[in-house]
């Protein structure tokens, strides 16, 4: 993954552009954003007062469909992001600016959802409350068949599609697993049958969880919502509820499902009344879908904020299936699912003692005023990267006195593409190294950039990959100084 200032100019350019046909004025700044899995790049343009946050997604439904959806949430006064304007090719847009606060990061900095406190959990309770409206309401007229651009249904294709992603990217990457594959096949068959019988009349959101809400203005507002489509109800609530990293206790999840059935009542009174029917085998469902993306993301891939993502939700299958039976006659599916807890031994939960945090020294310095620092860590290792091939605004008047921290040297080093490709080959090995280290429990690791005054190119640069670093691995230590214009 690239650092979120690595980004073709025609992008900006052409966001830009729509930011003044919507404003009047030319952005004075435009700043990348951290990118999504998917190929959306999103960038933050601000004139004076004015803020905007604008896409660019080479897939054009995608954006149709996030048009269209954001058109008939706000016609019921649901509090979603407002689409100001698209280009004529419908590959970029401008939608408003919700900060960069979301649920999910005010519930981690509680500590976890049992910790949290009432106003957070309150917030919950919003979300839940706008769920029922976003399923029922605004169900009534979304067009699924022209923009639900994934399927118009998650039907029981769809089902099966999420059950195999599990097999193929977690229980299959398991060879000590002992698994039937045929008997298996035949239990998802029957599983996702089960599932698919549920009713369906409804807008699945496909995303509710608490990283796709922000905390705006005092409100909730969603984001992330053009994957909807038709399905049911209880695969949304499962996703924001059981989503691992909230760590909501069970006597929690409960009265949050009870405010959530009580508004559910209110719009569709039958829906309230038989929506405990079906949450188990969502709750199951769910939960093969995320060891999916975990084993994806982080067996495959090697992301190490994915695979530590594993030990919990392991321990997740095992409290679902206490609390949760799936439906009789799937004999294969269970064994399999009890078997995971095989795997305690090779994904330990971590603790205190033993979470080794990786600590990354960024450092930017002038080669003819002392060049790199010692490395004080003892281990001698790390990255030395020289900038000075990159072009140079200390050249130039106008930028003379600044340095790589002001946002006019940004936006100069930002218009060359020497300056993209140069960071994207840096980040590239500082990535693999962060995910090895990781792996392996080393604790320190070390990055330098040089130019010839230590002022405007290395410090860009090791402003920009301390960024997004910090995006990337919360959980790594990242550590950011300048040797030649002080912190």
């Amino acid at each position: 993954m690239k650092p979120s200032g690595i980004k073709p100019l025609q992008a900006p350019e052409r966001l830009s552009n729509l930011f003044k046909a919507v404003t009047g004025l030319m952005p004075e700044t435009v700043t990348a954003l951290p990118q999504s899995g998917s190929s959306r790049r999103y960038f933050r343009l601000t004139a004076g007062s004015q803020s905007l946050i604008g896409t660019e997604n080479p897939a054009k439904a995608e954006n149709l469909a996030f048009r269209h959806f954001s058109q008939v949430f706000r016609s019921i006064g649901l509090p979603v992001p407002e689409v100001l304007a698209m280009s004529r090719d419908n590959t970029c847009y401008l939608q408003q600016d919700l900060g960069d606060q979301s649920l999910y990061g005010l519930m981690v900095r509680h500590g976890g959802a049992q910790q949290a406190e009432k106003d957070v959990l309150d917030r919950f309770r919003q979300a839940l409350a706008h769920l029922a409206i976003f399923q029922v309401e605004a169900h009534k007229s979304i067009n699924y068949r022209k923009f639900a651009f994934s399927g118009p249904r998650f039907d029981k294709a769809a089902i099966l599609d999420d059950l195999q992603y599990f097999r193929y990217f977690f229980l299959k990457l398991h060879p000590e697993l002992v698994v039937n594959e045929k008997r298996l096949i035949r239990d998802m068959e029957r599983f996702a049958g089960y599932c698919a019988s549920a009713p369906s009349d409804y807008f699945m959101y496909r995303d509710f969880q608490s990283r796709n809400i922000m905390v705006f203005n005092g409100s909730n507002y969603y984001i992330d919502f053009q994957g909807g489509r038709q399905g049911a109800l209880q695969y949304d609530v499962v996703s924001l509820l059981w989503q691992a990293a909230a760590g909501f206790a069970p006597a929690q999840r409960e009265t949050l499902i009870v405010s959530y059935k009580n508004q559910l009542d209110v719009l569709d009174p039958l829906a309230a009344a038989t929506f405990d029917t079906y949450l188990p085998a969502f709750v199951h469902l769910r939960q093969m879908q995320v060891l999916g993306a975990y084993g994806l993301r982080g067996l495959v891939q090697h992301k190490a904020h994915f695979l530590k993502s594993i030990p919990p939700a392991l321990r997740a299958v095992e409290d679902n299936l206490r609390n949760f039976p799936l439906p009789s006659g799937l004999p294969e599916l269970s064994a399999v699912l009890g078997s995971l807890s095989g795997l305690h031994h090779k994904y330990p939960l971590l603790t205190k003692n033993d979470d080794k945090v990786l600590k990354v020294n960024i450092f930017s310095f002038s080669f003819l005023q002392g060049g790199p620092p010692a490395d004080s860590s003892g281990n001698g290792g790390g990255f030395v990267f020289d900038c000075r091939s990159l072009p140079n605004p200390g050249r130039e008047e106008q930028y003379r006195k600044l340095t790589g921290r002001d946002d006019r040297v940004k936006q100069y080093l930002l218009a060359s593409d020497e300056v993209h490709e140069f960071l994207s080959a840096t980040s590239g090995l500082i990535l693999q190294s962060i995910d090895n280290y990781i792996k392996r429990g080393f604790t320190s690791l070390s990055v330098g950039f040089g130019c010839t005054g230590g002022q405007h190119r290395s410090v860009f640069c090791a402003e920009t990959i301390a960024a997004e670093l910090k995006k990337l691995y919360p959980g790594v230590e990242i550590n950011l100084w300048h040797q030649n214009i002080g912190n």
